[in-house]
């Protein structure tokens, strides 16, 4: 195979004023596929009503194929382009500490990236993938999350709730224009909530990945799905030494799904851990 090399150095800027931060960077990278590319951002945090942050951020972006996508055998692509692109976001965030014990954070992002040379791993009519680029593509959306947080001596509980809507389409062939790109869901939901009392924990899970095509014309579908997991354990300490043995219960109900089309995903099934921590502190 053919060597590569990366000269990557990053510069910024960090400008703090009563409730206004602005950040500034630039990311310069020198290589053989490109010889120079830069990457600049501009970010702005302003605080209000003492508990919101209202953020923005511009920057562009580029990123250079993958050893596997240029490699792997088959379906690599070493002819490919780097992906670049134009990301602009804006959100608002509130976190709000009803004492020390309890807060909530609630977030919500608006985005809008334009990527060129969209780089994707497609299904082709052999049993393998390949990887190619795609043109432009315009990907779109809003992230949501919602996070509750309670502290108390017996115990502690976190629960998370997240919320994704996501319009990643075609912009660049007349007969697939404005296409969803495939796998690419609408609708996106997980959360989950975690119980520790002393040395044990519970946490209990939930995913739903809504309805994704797998043909660019969007004539062809994998159905939504939800799966609920399950995870139960106990840790143990002893001076320097941490033990976590955990027992998960994943597709707790049993359902049938495909992650990508004609190929059956796990009904439900089990699996135990065992880590061993070292602190040397």
């Amino acid at each position: 195979g053919s060597a590569s090399f990366s000269l990557v150095t990053d510069k910024s800027i960090n400008y703090s004023f009563k409730n206004l931060t602005i950040l500034l960077s630039l990311k310069d990278e020198i290589n053989k596929r490109t010889l120079f590319y830069l990457s600049p951002s501009f970010g702005v945090d302003f605080k209000f009503l003492r508990y919101f942050v209202l953020k923005a951020n511009i920057a562009k972006n580029y990123r250079r194929p993958s050893l596997n996508d240029l490699y792997w055998r088959p379906g690599g692509n070493e002819n490919l382009n780097d992906e670049r692109a134009w990301c602009y976001e804006t959100g608002i965030m509130c976190n709000v500490k009803f004492s020390d014990n309890v807060g909530i954070l609630v977030s919500s992002t608006l985005y809008s990236q334009n990527i060129e040379n969209y780089i994707s791993w497609q299904p082709t009519e052999y049993s393998y993938w390949e990887v190619r680029n795609t043109g432009r593509i315009w990907s779109r959306g809003t992230e949501n999350r919602v996070e509750l947080s309670i502290k108390k001596k017996a115990y502690k509980i976190k629960s998370v709730f997240m919320y994704n809507y996501t319009l990643s389409t075609n912009e660049y062939d007349g007969e697939l224009l404005h296409n969803q790109m495939i796998y690419v869901p609408r609708h996106n939901m997980s959360s989950y909530v975690n119980l520790e009392i002393k040395k044990y924990f519970i946490n209990y899970s939930f995913v739903h990945v809504g309805l994704r095509f797998t043909s660019y014309d969007n004539k062809h579908f994998i159905n939504p799905y939800s799966i609920h997991n399950l995870i139960i354990g106990k840790s143990f300490e002893y001076r320097k030494y941490c033990l976590l043995i955990d027992f998960h219960i994943n597709n707790l109900f049993n359902r049938e799904y495909q992650v990508i089309e004609w190929r059956p995903s796990p009904l439900i099934n089990y699996e135990a851990g065992i880590v061993f921590k070292f602190n040397n502190h």
